[in-house]
């Protein structure tokens, strides 16, 4: 097949009607009325640098114009600027918010934004790379592509897509003419352009209640996911943009998108989505066969594996569907080389299959000497089939094995940028629910790496780590564990790094529930570190740290005396001679005197603390952490003002060092409402708590949202206001419901709307409540709830059985009572004693 290479000429099609964002007929009506870009004419020069040319493109913003910049640096570019008479409209918002999302994106297959303005009418535009090429289909059919290297040009964009959704933007308009190809150095170089429509959960990029209106159709039909032409505008996710590739690709084999125009024209809007949600999707090959002349290559090229990957990208339902661009993109660059597909039957026959075609040389010559054995004993001949066979299997592990070792290397990759992207999102206060259902999407399919224990322990601690980025330590929790099991096996129980493992694990089970294992954890790492301490200096460190660690989780199992003596022995150790890090083992010395109940030397800790601190900016933060552990200590001496400023001042210094919109801002919000329920009035609290809240919306904190509905509620409670309270817990019920939280935070609301009932006399709908809660109260997945919670639901439903009794409620039962005080008893037996704080523990019950 004759190939053109030669340079192809601008090309950026005009919007087609489907293009715009189609939000009634009125729209449409008004589409002819914007054929012209009103004042702006060619020669016109823009801040001084910049002169148009000609409209090389438009959509339902504005116009794309091709102008000159005549400095700093002379050039091409595309400069896009908003239509006339939409400035003060929501799609001017819109507009705006593409600039700021090109503007986060880097990579070489994305368009580059290069700058920005306003002009004098206060419309604004921005410049972009201009992109001299055509449409992805269009190229590669001037061009005469070879399949395979239609497959090789398509990778480019799918590995554009990948890195926006690492950066939390869905495209939700890919087609051809937003996805360019050029030639640079002599090769085809993709560009995805046009993010005027994407999705962001980023808490600045965040579509705003106004800029998409209900039944609005954002996106290219044929193009378009199921889920994106239901018209609800909700829960599109990556996989949407998997489909839209997959239509692409689909495009590529066929030269057809699988949902045929040929009737297009004559259709509604609205007919044309219903056959987007319902069209069965046709094999490529079929398609192939059945329309030969408008087909891009033979059946017979497009049978098996291609067919494969078409079908699983175009899943209707998008849990069979691929899901990320990436694993898509692995599945491509598994056809390229010749090895299995994962959409493919895991059939030994097929692979088996596959391994011939990568060695058709070693084959033909075992069929020669095979043929030329023919004659012989068939004793031999068997011998030698066996051990050819014998062969084959192990050259085909060998080749699985490199396989899979270089998709470790792929996830490994994905997941350290992953890291990366998820603590810039958390430290610019950005929303990072996109990143969460990545990370879960990596954690579902690492079943992939079990017969490669090294490679599976790396990316089992690069998963820890990311949850933990992302704030949800629960998560991370058994993939610390599964870290620490893995180097077991790898490395051996007494190795640097086992050890280092096994402590993170046991760090990480302090500030969880599981305090025995914890102090199990903990004690053999501190005393693998010292039995190593001789052989290498820096062992000597770990095992202080780790002591002190020992005792935390000593003093929250409620083993005081051994903690205070422990926390004692290391500080004295541990020295002054660095005041960050002494200052953070003072104040979590002071948690531990407080829990003790001695409150004047948790003060004075605190105190020392501070004052080892020197009036510095790089120590501010830590003056942040050590203010938190001294108004709680405040509150519980009963000096609420000090109390209240101190965590004020927290608050404080941490919005001026990190922003209104940071988790560690976030969680000093929360802190700060639920201990103003402590104090007389709740002070400033309800102000507070909906701040929390409206900040773990926006930035999609989904176990810091409970904890942000848990305190507007409790504060409201507090200043008996107890209707709004349930109300307020209802609405948290059905928002959280939504989310990924943990579910024992969910029956926590139950518990606590059960008890909100109670007050006000509706003994069998709290019992419906307390029943919903106390269904899976002592699940597995309740490993992040703190001890003194537990109790929780036994207080509540004794408390209920005694408010009924009292009221002479129907529904009241002396035996029901009588076993929950027995169950409470029981339970008491299995816990530590944390100086009386189960016993000390107050129903929420007003």
């Amino acid at each position: 097949m004759s190939k053109s290479h030669g340079q192809t000429p601008l090309t950026m099609p005009s919007a087609g009607l489907y293009d715009l964002a189609l939000a009634a007929d009125d729209t449409l009506a008004d589409h002819d009325k914007i054929g012209q870009p009103s004042q702006d004419q060619p020669g016109m020069i823009i801040s001084d640098r910049y002169i148009l040319k000609s409209v090389i493109g438009e959509g339902g913003t504005g116009y794309v114009w091709c102008a000159e910049q005549t400095h700093p640096v002379r050039r091409d570019v595309a400069i896009k600027i908003i239509r006339s008479g939409l400035v003060t409209q929501p799609v001017s918002a819109r507009f705006n918010r593409e600039y700021k999302v090109l503007a986060r994106l880097e990579h070489p297959n994305i368009s580059a934004v290069l700058d920005a303005g306003e002009l004098p009418d206060g419309r604004t535009y921005f410049v972009m790379e201009i992109v001299a090429g055509a449409p992805i289909t269009t190229w590669c059919r001037q061009h005469e592509m070879t399949l395979r290297e239609r497959l090789a040009i398509l990778l480019q964009a799918c590995l554009a897509v990948q890195h926006a959704h690492l950066k939390g933007i869905l495209h939700r308009d890919i087609k051809p003419s937003n996805v360019m190809v050029t030639m640079l150095d002599g090769k085809p170089n993709v560009k995805v352009i046009d993010f005027g429509i994407s999705k962001s959960l980023e808490g600045d990029l965040a579509l705003g209640p106004d800029m998409t209106l209900r039944g609005t159709v954002l996106g290219t039909p044929r193009y378009m996911s199921p889920e994106q032409a239901g018209l609800t505008g909700q829960d599109v996710d990556t996989r949407a943009d998997v489909y839209a590739i997959g239509v692409l690709l689909y495009e590529l084999l066929t030269g057809n998108t699988p949902i045929l125009d040929v009737n297009e024209k004559d259709e509604t809007l609205p007919e044309l989505l219903q056959r987007v949600r319902q069209t069965e999707i046709e094999l490529p090959s079929r398609r192939a066969a059945r329309l030969t002349k408008q087909a891009a290559f033979p059946a017979s090229e497009l049978r098996g594996e291609l067919d494969w990957i078409v079908l699983r990208a175009l899943e209707k339902d998008r849990e069979r569907r691929y899901p990320t661009v990436l694993s898509l993109a692995e599945d491509l660059h598994r056809y390229l080389r010749d090895e299995p597909v994962s959409a493919a039957p895991p059939d030994l026959s097929y692979r088996l299959k596959k391994w011939f075609v990568r060695n058709k040389s070693t084959i033909s010559s075992a069929a020669a000497v095979i043929v030329s054995l023919a004659g012989g004993i068939a004793a031999t001949w068997w011998a030698l089939e066996r051990e050819e066979a014998q062969r084959l299997e192990v050259l085909k592990q060998r080749q699985t094995a490199q396989n899979n070792a270089q998709l470790a290397r792929q996830v490994g990759d994905q997941l350290q940028e992953m890291l990366i992207n998820a603590r810039k999102h958390a430290d610019a206060g950005m929303n990072t629910q996109m990143l969460r259902k990545l990370a879960d999407e990596c954690a579902a399919s690492m079943s992939r790496f079990t017969d490669q224990p090294q490679a599976e322990a790396e990316l089992a601690g690069q998963l820890a780590k990311l949850y933990l980025a992302l704030e949800e330590r629960t998560r991370a929790l058994p993939w610390f564990e599964r870290h620490w099991e893995l180097l077991k096996k790898t490395q051996g129980e007494k190795s640097p790094d086992t050890l280092m493992a096994l402590f993170e694990f046991g760090l990480r089970c302090v500030s969880l529930n599981p305090k025995d294992r914890a102090i199990e954890h903990l004690r053999a790492a501190a005393e693998g570190f010292e039995d190593l301490q001789e052989a290498n200096g820096q062992m000597r460190d770990r095992a202080l740290l780790a002591r002190k660690e020992l005792a935390r989780a000593l003093s929250l199992a409620g083993r005081h005396d051994e903690s205070l003596a422990l926390f004692a022995k290391v500080i004295r150790e541990k020295g002054t001679e660095d005041p960050m890090e002494i200052s953070a083992w003072l104040r979590e010395q002071a948690d531990a005197l407080r829990g003790a109940g001695r409150l004047d030397d948790s003060t004075a800790a605190l105190q020392h603390a501070l004052d080892l601190l020197p009036q510095e900016r790089k120590y501010i933060a830590r003056r942040a952490y050590i203010l938190s552990s001294l108004a709680t200590t405040s509150q519980r001496q009963q000096h609420y003002d000090e109390a209240l400023e101190a965590s004020s001042a927290r608050i404080g210094i941490l919005e001026e060092e990190y922003g209104t919109h940071h988790p560690r801002v976030l969680n000093a919000l929360i802190q700060h409402a639920f201990l103003t329920c402590q104090c007389p009035d709740c002070p400033g609290g309800e102000e507070t708590a909906r701040k929390a809240l409206k900040i773990a919306k926006a930035t999609g904190h989904e176990s810091r949202l409970v904890d942000a509905w848990m305190a507007l509620s409790e504060v409201q409670r507090m200043m008996r206001r107890f209707s709004e309270s349930e109300q307020t817990v209802r609405d948290a019920i059905e928002d959280v419901s939504q989310t990924r939280a943990e579910a024992w935070r969910v029956l926590e609301l139950h518990r606590r709307l059960g008890d909100l009932l109670v007050a006000r006399g509706a003994f069998e709908e709290a019992w419906e409540q307390y029943e919903t809660a106390a269904d899976g109260w002592f699940a597995d997945s309740t490993v992040g709830r703190a001890p003194e919670k537990e109790r929780l639901i036994f207080e509540s439903i004794i408390a209920f059985w005694e408010q009924a009794v009292k009221a002479q409620s129907p529904i009241a039962s002396s035996e029901k009572l009588a076993e929950w005080q027995q169950r409470l008893k029981a339970w008491e037996d299995t816990q530590p004693d944390i100086t009386g704080v189960q016993k000390k523990t107050k129903s929420a019950l007003p």
